[in-house]
């Protein structure tokens, strides 16, 4: 019998990426968008450790200007909990002065 899952996603993207693009040379901007991706996956794998999380709970891929993020598996009010707190830690993350 199928069985019916809910799955949150979260896109979490760099704000003004393509006027970045445009105003930098592909090598830095490359760069800024490698760091995001580090960024993104400490955040991630911080916070899953933090709340002892496994990958198949708490999916995540960096592609593009974006994380991507796909909590499913735990009682819809907890993943949509996470969900909310993870995006605030990701914004967080990169808005913190390098």
């Amino acid at each position: 019998m199928p069985e019916r899952r809910h799955i949150f996603v979260l896109f979490a993207d760099v704000r003004g990426s393509t006027e970045l693009a445009m105003s930098r040379t592909p090598e830095d901007y490359n760069e800024k968008i490698r760091a995001y991706h580090v960024m993104a996956h400490g955040v991630v794998h911080a916070y899953r450790s933090e709340f002892g999380l496994t990958e198949e709970r708490l999916y995540a891929r960096a592609v593009g200007d974006e994380c991507l993020a796909m909590l499913s598996g735990g009682p819809v009010q907890e993943d949509a909990a996470h969900a909310l707190r993870l995006a605030v830690r990701l914004k967080q993350g990169w808005s913190t002065p390098k």
